[in-house]
Parts: structure tokens; C-alpha cells; sequence
């Protein structure tokens, strides 16, 4: 609509945050929802989802994983070459 003139850039960019804060919320949820049907099997069994996650699906370790991790940085390296450094990853954790 902005770029056919139907709109002032003003409005659009009331818009665009309006609908950037809808889609901010929808994910929070989805995540909410995910956490709690691919965890749930496992509360209060320490051990349990080490012990199943052999036998789990790629889909289901998948939910899983994006049930409990928020994202994953790594590091800039202060050396050159296709050498893995465990420490320069860090996994961010979902609350």
C-alpha cells in the first residue's frame, strides 16, 4: 500500500510495528507451546530424556532442542584453518 501511495510512510511504519509485535508475540507462544509437548514427558525424571533421546525421531529431538534452546553463538577464532573450538560455541538457553 506504502509503495502504491495508498499510504503515508508514517502510517506504514506504524503498521509494520503494530504487525512486527503480533508476529513477536505469535513466536513466544509457539514456543511456549513447543516447550511444553516436547518436555513434558520428561519433568521431574532426571535422566529420562538422556535415556530416550537414542530411540527418539529426527522431528521429535528437533522439537526438543527448539523447545529448550534460544539460539546457539559461535565465537569469533583468533586462529586460522578448519579446526573446531568447542569453546568458542555458546548455546543461549530459553528461559
Amino acid at each position: 500500500m506504502w509503495d502504491a501511495g495508498e499510504i503515508t510512510r508514517a502510517e506504514w511504519l506504524r503498521l509494520r510495528a503494530k504487525a512486527e509485535a503480533r508476529i513477536e508475540e505469535a513466536r513466544r507462544s509457539m514456543a511456549r507451546q513447543t516447550k511444553s509437548r516436547a518436555t513434558d514427558a520428561f519433568d521431574g525424571q532426571p535422566g529420562a530424556l538422556a535415556t530416550a533421546w537414542p530411540g527418539m525421531s529426527l522431528d521429535e529431538r528437533r522439537a526438543v532442542v527448539t523447545a529448550v534452546v534460544d539460539r546457539v553463538l559461535v565465537h569469533p577464532t583468533p586462529k586460522r584453518g578448519p579446526v573446531f573450538q568447542a569453546d568458542r560455541v555458546e548455546v543461549v538457553w530459553k528461559i
